[in-house]
């Protein structure tokens, strides 16, 4: 952990773009580590499912009418 504090005390030495650039790069290997080939691949299973159980989808006109009709008659 001490080492982290150095590099942290040595990183808000530097200028505001410096500083900005290695956030980013901090963030990116972060993002790179949380990557999990599993859960991508779940997910698109997830959108593939829904897309399928819709089909074609309901016009909006369709949608909106009944959406109307049911805030109209809801006590």
């Amino acid at each position: 952990m001490a080492e982290a504090k150095r590099a942290v005390d040595q990183l808000l030495g530097l200028s505001r773009d410096e500083r900005s650039a290695a956030a980013e790069a901090l963030l990116a290997n972060l993002e790179d580590d949380e990557h999990d080939e599993h859960v991508e691949r779940a997910w698109a299973e997830e959108i593939q499912r829904r897309v399928a159980e819709n089909g074609a989808g309901v016009p909006a006109d369709e949608v909106f009418a009944d959406g109307r009709t049911r805030l109209l008659n809801h006590p």
